[in-house]
């Protein structure tokens, strides 16, 4: 495994910062029973990923952010992405990049720039629980789809 880069890839579009992102939870463990917020878990980079993947709200609805993994989809949050380039973890530097998605173009990005748990746990790990803390809840499984 090797250190995620802490530059962002100039062929890739950052996000300004006032702009906002949604993080989508694919797996129900990462998200609490009892309040639906977002725990550390849901922002860890796996290791096939190059960052995270977001949803800009500019350019994606809520409603398509969550049939678009509907099948998957346990709750999404949301971020302005400049508390993600203002996260006090020493020796991390993340931006938040549109990436080009064929199958839905122009709407997707990733937050860059994390370490993979694997390579260094205890930054990893308090760079998850600043972005989980950073985020909001705006949906959960079981509650009612948006109208577009």
């Amino acid at each position: 495994m090797s250190e995620a880069s802490n530059e962002t890839d100039s062929s890739y579009e950052a996000l300004l910062d006032d702009a906002t992102i949604y993080r989508l939870a694919r797996r129900s463990s990462v998200v609490d029973k009892e309040n639906g917020t977002f725990l550390p878990g849901a922002f860890l980079l796996e290791p096939d990923e190059e960052g995270l993947s977001v949803f800009p709200t500019e350019t994606c609805t809520l409603t398509y952010a969550i049939q678009k993994i509907l099948g998957k989809c346990h709750g999404v949050n949301i971020l302005q992405v400049g508390d993600t380039r203002t996260l006090p973890v020493e020796g991390v530097t993340l931006d938040v990049v549109r990436k080009e998605d064929p199958m839905h173009p122009g709407m997707h990005a990733e937050i860059v720039g994390l370490p993979y748990i694997e390579d260094d746990r205890i930054r990893a790990n308090r760079a998850a629980e600043l972005l989980a803390n950073a985020s909001q809840r705006v949906w959960r499984r079981g509650e009612p789809i948006p109208e577009a």
